[in-house]
């Protein structure tokens, strides 16, 4: 019987040394203040009582350990979270930062386009103009797309009946109609910059 006993307790201390030697302490000490006549003494013996203290306060110890380390866990992982929030925010000012820098150059036409598309939901904007050069609607910021294609009508011309020479047809070309929306980033962030700051930069126009 003890033989199997140190068996086990060999086990447990090639696996759980530090846990099982605090146990194996804590047993002892237990075990030497308890009185003569305890119950669980005289019904188990030394030996049955000795192996209740054990497994007691090794699977105290257990739980103390688990506890401890669900605890670090918690506190790494709110640490970790609220370095996370502080990173984004400070990503997200400096975005802010950028485009607020950005929009402070644009022309009063393209600042009046661009808060447009804030206030409306980025609906589309449409314009039959071709836009050129350094402008809000011929920059990265927009998609474009054609609403409705450029054609051709024929003009209608009045021919001298008494004349046998034919005229050839003239055709009049239509403007097509684009549409143009934000790319969703640049309005997420503007959406943002607006609804905290009440600006999409750094002056209030």
């Amino acid at each position: 019987m003890s033989e199997k006993l140190l068996d086990l307790l060999r086990i447990f201390l090639e696996k759980y040394l530090v846990p099982t030697v605090i146990a194996i302490v804590l047993s002892f000490i237990t075990y030497y203040f308890t009185p003569t006549d305890n119950r669980l003494l005289l019904k188990f013996t030394i030996w049955g009582y000795s192996v209740f203290l054990f497994c007691v306060w090794f699977l105290c110890i257990k739980f103390v350990i688990w506890l401890i380390e669900k605890i670090q866990y918690h506190n790494y992982s709110k640490g970790i979270e609220e370095r996370s929030k502080q990173r984004k925010a400070s990503e997200l000012q400096e975005d802010l930062e950028w485009i607020w820098t950005e929009i402070d150059s644009l022309s009063s036409n393209d600042y009046k386009i661009l808060l447009q598309f804030i206030k409306n939901g980025n609906k589309p904007y449409y314009s039959s103009s071709i836009y050129c050069g350094d402008c809000l609607l011929n920059s990265e910021w927009v998609h474009k797309t054609v609403s409705k294609p450029a054609k051709q009508e024929l003009i209608q011309s009045k021919r001298d009946s008494s004349s046998r020479a034919s005229s050839l047809p003239a055709y009049e070309t239509i403007s097509g109609t684009y549409q143009y929306i934000l790319r969703n980033d640049i309005y997420q962030l503007l959406k943002y910059s607006y609804a905290t700051y009440g600006r999409i930069s750094h002056f209030e126009r």
